[in-house]
């Protein structure tokens, strides 16, 4: 195996992990979020409902 074959394989496979990790990360970031605010709207929507 040359190193060039060994450093594109390398390349490619950290590209893989950041891209995924990124996507996770990504993930719970807007969950996170996402439920603080999806829990104050359902808030004020069942708030409007009552009226």
């Amino acid at each position: 195996m040359k190193d060039a074959d060994f450093l594109k394989l390398f390349g490619v496979l950290f590209f893989t992990a950041f891209l995924l990790a990124l996507v996770v990360l990504m993930e719970f970031v807007i969950n996170h979020y996402y439920g603080k605010y999806y829990k104050k709207i359902k808030n004020i929507l069942n708030q409007l409902d009552e009226e």
